[in-house]
């Protein structure tokens, strides 16, 4: 690499570690001097934090298993397909996941 370019290189600012969806952890905004009533509300946000994204997880999850067996694919063909579909309709991965698991459940009652 050229010297000018190494010079560029240390004037440009240091990107920040932290992604944009990393959150702070919890825990370790717990500090002794926080009464205890927010420390519980700060836990049980996390919790119901924690709830939803395991609840969109096992829908992707589910939804990625509907198409690998109406499709006969495997995981990753299956994954990759469910994603497309969902950049193609602009939509969020885990919100189109859902749909595809509750119309495979009123499928699966009209099918009784």
């Amino acid at each position: 690499m050229p010297d000018s370019a190494k010079s560029l290189n240390a004037l440009r600012p240091a990107r920040p570690t932290r992604r944009k969806h990393d959150r702070p952890d919890p825990l370790l905004m717990l500090s002794p001097d926080a009464d205890a009533v927010s420390q519980v509300e700060l836990l049980r946000a996390s919790l119901i934090e924690l709830q939803q994204t395991l609840s969109r997880e096992r829908d992707v999850s589910v939804a990625v298993g509907i198409l690998m067996v109406q499709h006969r694919l495997g995981r990753q063909d299956a994954f990759e397909q469910l994603r497309q579909s969902a950049r193609r309709a602009r939509r969020k991965l885990s919100l189109l996941a859902t749909e595809v698991v509750q119309a495979a459940e009123a499928l699966a009652l009209v099918k009784r």
